[in-house]
């Protein structure tokens, strides 16, 4: 099917949740083989400011909606940072046996409680996902 900027261009602004010239014209290449500048994508929006307009709200909408998703989480990786200063640290990082500086590390915010104590250097290592 031919690509048809009316029809194609919202429902890939609404597919890709961007509003990107340069991202659109690549995907629109991808797709259907057919070169559209991100000019040529600037200017369709210029031509149709009521459509332009109705597409950022509802792209403004979609981050607003996954920011709040994020919330609850949030909110418990707080209350379990604030729980470890609870339990003390013990003597030694319990992944290299290193004595200072030690921190905590929640390896489960689900489980808050369940802390373990680890060096800076190991620290990093866990939250980078290294071994």
């Amino acid at each position: 099917m031919a690509y048809k900027s009316k029809r194609d261009l919202p429902k890939l602004v609404r597919e890709l949740k961007t509003l990107s010239p340069s991202e659109l014209s690549a995907e629109i290449l991808k797709r259907t083989n057919q070169e559209r500048t991100p000019e040529s994508i600037i200017m369709w929006f210029k031509r149709h400011p009521d459509v332009e307009e109705q597409l950022r709200k509802e792209i403004i909408g979609y981050i607003i909606q996954k920011e709040k998703e994020k919330e609850p989480q949030k909110r418990k990786m707080r209350q379990a940072h604030e729980k470890a200063y609870d339990v003390p640290i013990e003597g030694k990082c319990s992944i290299c046996g290193s004595t200072r500086p030690l921190m905590r590390h929640h390896p489960n915010y689900d489980n808050p409680l369940n802390i373990i104590t680890v060096c800076r250097k190991c620290h990093k290592k866990l939250h980078n996902g290294e071994d």
